[in-house]
């Protein structure tokens, strides 16, 4: 017994670090929990927190609250990853635009950008994958401790 007591001890403190050490860790787990309904189609699934309503479009799905959104779509056929980066650089150019990047996210490279458009920032993820171009937009309006957003974005689960 007199053992298991500083074993416990160790056990209790890594718990404590660890639950202490990563905030944005543990507010996608609080989102996740808050999570009531999922989205999917022939190309992916999202999870849609709670408190988000949920509008179908062309080949996705748009889950908004008040002007923050993420959009999710597959659109097109036999297109090739230049055309992603085309539009990429499109967007850039045309909506002030950061200069685009590639980010490995979601098992893909995107390219991405942030950009302003109708006053609102936006990041814009855009790849092409069996040959349909996949487009993803987050536009926070303006508030940057809401981490439903990334939350849900962390739950795309892309199909074969």
């Amino acid at each position: 017994m007199r053992n298991l007591v500083p074993l416990a001890i160790v056990i209790f403190s890594a718990a404590l670090i660890t639950i202490g050490c990563d905030k944005n860790l543990r507010k996608a787990e609080v989102v996740t929990k808050a999570e009531v309904k999922s989205f999917e189609n022939e190309f992916f699934t999202m999870h849609i927190a709670d408190g988000y309503n949920e509008m179908s479009i062309k080949g996705g799905v748009q889950a908004y609250r008040g002007n923050s959104f993420i959009e999710v779509h597959y659109r097109g056929e036999n297109l090739v990853q230049e055309e992603a980066k085309a539009g990429i650089y499109l967007l850039a150019k045309n909506y002030e635009g950061s200069v685009p990047d590639i980010v490995d996210t979601l098992g893909i490279k995107f390219f991405h950008s942030s950009i302003i458009l109708q006053g609102a920032s936006r990041d814009v993820f855009m790849a092409v994958r069996n040959g349909r171009m996949i487009s993803i937009t987050i536009s926070r309006n303006g508030q940057t401790n809401d981490g439903n957003l990334e939350a849900m974005f962390g739950s795309i689960k892309l199909k074969a």
